[in-house]
């Protein structure tokens, strides 16, 4: 009795485990997203090892509205069309970047669809203009609903349904 009660507890163990990768979306270490405001689909770079997610705009600046801070910004697809994105800056963050000085950067949320997951998520401003994705997407945004497989890209294609919108 005794080793068939170990037997059960043990496999248990196992079995939950593919359980909960069932739970979460498999995406590659790239992806098209879809951002809001102006339902953008672009190309992004998943990146597990950021905290918070990126986007490109090689230039901002900061009003104040309502006793707050603000940011205006320029975000443009690929294909040249563009938006202007006004959003209150939550924080500022500081990033740590290898063999350079440390930068500052204004967080502000934007709404990001990957896959069939949509969701706000914090989104710091950056010149990613030198880069091939316009957007990188950190581990703030991908917990709880991610897994990355590093060996495959642009498994998903962004189609959320947009709460408040039929």
């Amino acid at each position: 009795m005794k080793y068939f009660l170990l037997f059960i507890s043990f496999s248990l163990c196992f079995l939950t485990v593919p359980m909960l990768a069932e739970t979460k979306f498999i995406v590659g270490w790239a992806e098209k997203v879809k951002i809001f405001p102006g339902n953008f689909t672009v190309k992004a770079r998943i990146d597990t090892g950021a905290k918070t997610s990126s986007i490109n705009t090689p230039f901002y600046e900061t009003f104040e509205k309502d006793g707050k801070t603000w940011v205006r910004f320029d975000f443009m697809d690929k294909k040249g069309k563009k938006k202007t994105i006004e959003k209150e800056v939550l924080r500022t963050s500081k990033i740590k970047r290898k063999g350079m000085k440390s930068e500052e950067r204004p967080v502000v949320k934007l709404e990001i669809c990957l896959g069939n997951v949509y969701k706000e998520s914090e989104v710091n401003l950056v010149d990613r203009s030198n880069f091939n994705y316009q957007i990188l997407i950190g581990r703030s945004y991908l917990e709880n609903d991610f897994l990355v497989d590093s060996s495959s890209r642009f498994t998903k294609k962004p189609n959320c349904k947009i709460p408040g919108k039929k």
